[in-house]
């Protein structure tokens, strides 16, 4: 069986009996359906950044964001950003506050992350969980940091 959590959802079964007309020969059951967890084929298609140190680099979110939505981002399994409703939060804790110093910002149209001026400590895996009372979706980046090496280096200028 091939489920994703992209088949998260409100699913109505609707059982017909011909036989039984005391409820209008119909009864509907609502089943509300979460998928958890990533599975071996969508972790392979988990998303890869690649940035140069010093360079910016956005993770986008798969989805339009509404009003109801509780976006949450963690690195490395550590929340470092939320947005519920028009409300958002960025680094509540010490370690967070050290690691990032204000590289990251939140998109409040969209609730994609950017962390800016990155260094290799922000080398890891960004889960990003969406969710309101229907349905909960999670995805996965991975981000990698490399440094420059000297023939990368970009090239001053002087004025």
């Amino acid at each position: 069986m091939n489920i994703s959590i992209t088949d998260s959802g409100e699913y109505k079964l609707v059982i017909i009996n011909n036989t039984d007309n005391s409820n209008g020969g119909a009864s509907v059951k609502i089943f509300k359906v979460s998928v958890h967890g990533v599975c071996a084929a969508e972790r392979d298609e988990m998303k890869r950044k690649s940035v140069k140190e010093g360079e910016s680099v956005t993770l986008e979110t798969p989805v339009e964001k509404h009003p109801n939505y509780l976006m949450k981002w963690y690195f490395n399994g550590i929340l470092v950003a939320e947005i519920t409703g028009d409300q958002s939060k960025i680094c509540t804790d010490v370690q967070c506050k050290q690691r990032f110093r204000d590289r990251l910002k939140l998109d409040h149209q969209t609730g994609s992350l950017t962390i800016t001026h990155t260094t290799n400590t922000h080398s890891g895996e960004y889960t990003l969980r969406i969710s309101d009372s229907r349905f909960s979706i999670i995805r996965s980046f991975c981000v990698c940091v490399t440094a420059w090496n000297r023939l990368q280096l970009p090239a001053h200028r002087e004025l």
